[in-house]
């Protein structure tokens, strides 16, 4: 994705000093042109056809920041009802900033939208049809459209990892029902919000028993699935609340280990506000702290090394089946951080990590200039004119995020 640059950086190269003939290197900052309806581009969009709906559909992608410049690939989440109650961007903006702050990674958000047409949403409902003309009952169509046009789209036109996530919310939880019974292998995690477990399924199987019934099955792919709701709508139908304790309480004596799982009924939410924590949940339970385990990994004065953080990662990757990097910014900050407290085991323990990290991100301006300084902190000249050089070289190309404190830096290790 495109995204409007702030602002151009000019390398000047070849200046040389009349005392000592050194050349050193310079950065510039050249202000950009601005005009009054600048906007941040948040998604792209994008029309295919469908055979099976007869139509055409827009879907939003949102790439993860930083995208152009960095290197893996990124698991995808695919959003059902994307222009409905702000499903789109609301996924978007939790994904960053659990992805900043470690919780998981960073991922590519696909929506499918309604094209505008609340009815079109009533048709991804799955199951016995409940006597009215919105509820159409093409959740099989929505999954085909899924399996066949959209997910090939995806995987031929960006980077993605081999695991995908499907959110629906309410009504347009039918794709997730049938993929989950009849195409197991097309997701790996599946967040029902606002779980209509209770409406029916066929004449003799409601979907919550359906649903049961699946999840049970030890012969099943592997899949975390999360099943949220919101108190109000248990305050509403009392029954509702009782059936999601009887099942949570079903699946945890069938002790399928194949599938994890969380029922969770968001206290004083109801049926489309819960989608706020319950997205979060959702990604916390896919990511979970019992598997994450991110705590202090990242604090060399708490006996973490370069190498642990390493293996950590690498186990993380192991795990979910696909490379999981550590956050570039806190990479950043705790290298600054041992930088300033300067001892001489603090330096080698930041060029280490510094080094280890421009493997997993090796077009970063800052990291290399951050590595360029320490080795100015350990005297050594080469080393530092080298990253120095390459830090500048990547800052011409990619958008330097802090770019006040990078141009203050590179005069500082000119000077």
């Amino acid at each position: 994705m495109n995204f409007t640059k702030s602002l151009v950086l000019v390398t000047v190269l070849c200046c040389f000093s009349c005392s000592n003939a050194q050349q050193k290197e310079r950065l510039t900052i050249q202000k950009p042109h601005v005009e009054n309806n600048n906007s941040i581009i948040l998604a792209s969009k994008v029309k295919l056809y469908s055979k099976r709906l007869g139509e055409e559909r827009e879907l939003l992608i949102s790439l993860p920041e930083n995208y152009d410049q960095e290197i893996q690939d990124y698991p995808v989440i695919f959003v059902m009802d994307a222009d409905h109650v702000a499903m789109f961007e609301l996924t978007r903006s939790i994904n960053n900033l659990l992805a900043e702050t470690d919780f998981m990674p960073k991922s590519i958000i696909v929506g499918l939208t309604n094209n505008g047409n609340l009815n079109n949403r009533f048709q991804m409902t799955s199951g016995a049809n409940r006597g009215s003309g919105f509820y159409e009952n093409k959740a099989s169509d929505y999954l085909h459209f899924l399996q066949y046009v959209v997910i090939p789209y995806v995987k031929k036109n960006y980077r993605v990892a081999n695991h995908k996530t499907i959110i629906g919310l309410s009504p347009s939880n039918g794709p997730l029902h049938e993929a989950f019974y009849n195409q197991p292998n097309i997701f790996d995690s599946y967040i029902f919000l606002a779980a209509d477990l209770y409406f029916n399924y066929s004449k003799s199987q409601s979907k919550g028993e359906k649903l049961m019934e699946a999840m049970k099955d030890k012969s099943h792919p592997k899949a975390t699935v999360y099943l949220g709701m919101g108190s109000k709508d248990v305050d509403f139908n009392q029954k509702w609340g009782m059936q999601f304790s009887e099942y949570e309480a079903q699946l945890t004596a069938a002790k399928n280990e194949n599938i994890r799982f969380k029922f969770d009924i968001i206290e004083g939410d109801g049926h489309y506000e819960m989608a706020v924590k319950g997205i979060k949940n959702a990604f916390k339970h896919i990511y979970s702290e019992d598997i994450w385990n991110r705590q202090n990994i990242y604090h060399a004065d708490r006996g973490n090394t370069p190498i642990d953080i390493k293996k950590h990662f690498d186990r993380l990757s192991a795990h979910y089946g696909f490379d999981i990097f550590p956050p570039e910014s806190k990479i950043e900050s705790q290298t600054r951080a041992l930088l300033r407290w300067g001892s001489s085991e603090n330096l080698t323990t930041a060029i280490t990590l510094l080094t280890q990290a421009i493997e997993y991100y090796p077009n970063s301006a800052s990291l290399h200039l951050i590595l360029a300084e320490a080795y100015q902190k350990s005297n050594d000249t080469n080393m530092t004119k080298r990253y120095l050089k390459k830090a500048i070289e990547l800052a011409n190309k990619f958008t330097v995020k802090n770019y006040h404190w990078f141009s203050k830096k590179v005069t500082e290790l000119n000077e």
